[in-house]
């Protein structure tokens, strides 16, 4: 039984590690909107030895521009490009060149070839122009876009947050001696339970309720380039219930509210609502515990892009489950974890304020994630008790992109990505401050991060 528990640790942690090597490879050239990924230096390199690089989905219109810089060593330095259909352009010899590729009917991959004989350099920087002048759609047609990319990336934030905070209540909940105040990876969260009373054993203290809540800042930027930039707060309070020393049952509730922005269409959206939800979880084994997250959530959106204006409303509905372990290794305690969330949204139709009818809206979204963190906690000789720790997580999005008016060329990329999380719990008596935050989408194309910074007291 132990062996399969250290097993799943070991799995997690090495999944986690081979992540963050892609995070410096190939993951890095898969973002799926070629525009976007170049615009976050996707095809910036420097080559002292031959090699390739792929960026994905450029569309038509597009104009991709490249300065190459060769200097040949002596045994030759070619630098290619080539779409799937063959070569686009070639460049020999010591030199610095520009090169420009417009994209044709179709959309298309665009690959760089690179071949060094002996001693050499290549290096290259691209900038990408954007398929479309915004003047081509109307006002309407950009409310649509903002509506449509704007609610995904809310809602996956808050998806996000909503996985994070509620597993780390169950995780203080079954604790035998529960932290009053806990940092997650992007927030703060106050946990409240009541003292065993001396004497008692663990069979005749197991039920126990337990009050927390927390609360993130999250800030993002999906693709660069004035495609799509915001804000999120979210704030969540949970009751749980432990039935048993290895069963847990609770509720909880939430609120959240976002302004994002599209700078490249001049359209905003702003959203606020509330969340209600229950949770479940149960240790399968010493070492191992299964948990299941359910939710409903209310949103009410308001948007804008020059003339055209609106508010309409949205239901969503988000299920995650997964499984956490928990191994004490010399002075360290590492949580490796495996997680699968997913939600479905429903927005109503609604009329512009220019009078055009912006139809029912329904999306899906889902992420598993394999990661884990590692956490030290340290007791100083003046009595504070500081816990820092570092976390590593692999993420696969996948699920429904969203279709953009025509010509937008916007969407909500799907694929894999890789996030950090650190920080540290200081303590001392009944006062505490905690320091702690998240980078996320390392190596795709929708990239965040969150952070906190508080002080609070135990009560």
């Amino acid at each position: 039984m132990f062996r399969k528990v250290h097993a799943f640790h070991a799995a997690a942690v090495a999944v986690a590690a081979t992540g963050f090597f892609f995070m410096g490879g190939e993951l890095a050239s898969a973002a799926t909107d070629g525009c976007e990924a170049v615009g976050y230096g996707d095809f910036n390199l420097t080559y002292t030895s031959s090699g390739q690089r792929t960026v994905h989905h450029f569309y038509p219109g597009e104009t991709v521009n490249f300065v190459v810089t060769i200097t040949d060593g002596g045994g030759g330095a070619t630098w290619e490009l080539h779409n799937m259909s063959g070569m686009i352009a070639q460049r020999s010899g010591s030199g610095s060149y520009n090169v420009s590729h417009t994209v044709g009917g179709s959309a298309e991959d665009l690959i760089i070839d690179v071949v060094i004989i002996g001693t050499g350099t290549i290096s290259v920087t691209a900038t990408c122009g954007a398929a479309i002048d915004s003047s081509d759609l109307t006002d309407s047609k950009k409310v649509e876009a903002v509506q449509v990319m704007g609610t995904r990336m809310s809602a996956r934030a808050s998806a996000a947050v909503q996985t994070t905070s509620v597993s780390n209540a169950i995780t203080d909940a079954f604790s035998a001696a529960p932290q009053p105040i806990s940092m997650n990876s992007g927030g703060l969260r106050l946990n409240y339970a009541p003292e065993t009373a001396p004497g008692l054993e663990w069979a005749a203290a197991q039920r126990l309720w337990s009050l927390w809540a927390d609360f993130r800042y999250t800030s993002w930027d999906a693709g660069g380039n004035g495609v799509l930039d915001g804000d999120q707060i979210n704030a969540l309070v949970g009751l749980g219930y432990r039935i048993d020393d290895r069963t847990l049952v609770g509720v909880f509730g939430g609120y959240e509210t976002f302004d994002i922005e599209m700078s490249r269409f001049s359209a905003t959206l702003e959203g606020d609502g509330g969340t209600l939800g229950v949770y479940a979880a149960r240790y399968m084994l010493p070492n191992l515990r299964w948990d299941v997250i359910g939710s409903w959530s209310g949103i009410s959106y308001d948007t804008e892009a020059g003339a055209a204006a609106g508010s309409f409303d949205g239901s969503r509905w988000q299920l995650s489950t997964g499984l956490t372990g928990n191994h004490q290794v010399s002075a360290f305690i590492l949580e490796p974890s495996a997680r699968l969330q997913g939600l479905w949204e429903t927005q109503d139709a609604w009329v512009d304020s220019l009078g055009a009818l912006q139809a029912k809206q329904n999306f899906s979204a889902a992420r598993f994630a394999l990661g884990g963190r590692a956490i030290m906690p340290w007791e100083m000789d003046s009595g504070i008790k500081l816990s820092p720790y570092l976390g590593l997580y692999g993420d696969y999005n996948f699920g429904d992109e969203g279709a953009t008016p025509a010509g937008s060329n916007i969407g909500i990329d799907n694929g894999l990505s890789a996030r950090v999380t650190a920080g540290a719990s200081l303590s001392r008596g009944a006062g505490s401050l905690f320091l702690g935050g998240e980078l996320g989408g390392l190596g795709g194309d929708e990239r965040y991060w969150s952070a906190s910074a508080r002080g609070i007291w135990e009560f």
